[in-house]
């Protein structure tokens, strides 16, 4: 039978997100900015799109990679805000 660990105890075991997370997953390489027509002015409304999309992609992409090395999303947010 497979004995279950409870997710604190089992990030616990790793290193320090922070330490191993890819630099282009860091909030300093995220291409989150403000795409309204204020900000923004000169983008058509499908240019606008593809950026969101690209938002879009590179948030699901941090929290794929949480799952895939076995962390929570929640550490990620905890560590960039210096939070423990």
């Amino acid at each position: 039978m497979t004995e279950l660990k409870d997710p604190a105890q089992q990030t616990s075991d790793l290193p320090p997100i922070l330490d191993v997370l890819p630099p282009v997953l860091r909030r300093d390489f995220s291409p989150e900015t403000c795409l309204c027509p204020h900000c923004a002015p000169g983008l058509t409304a499908a240019q606008r799109a593809a950026h969101e999309r690209v938002q879009d992609d590179w948030r699901f992409t941090r929290i794929a990679w949480c799952d895939a090395h076995g962390y929570q999303f929640l550490d990620l947010i905890k560590a960039e805000g210096g939070l423990s």
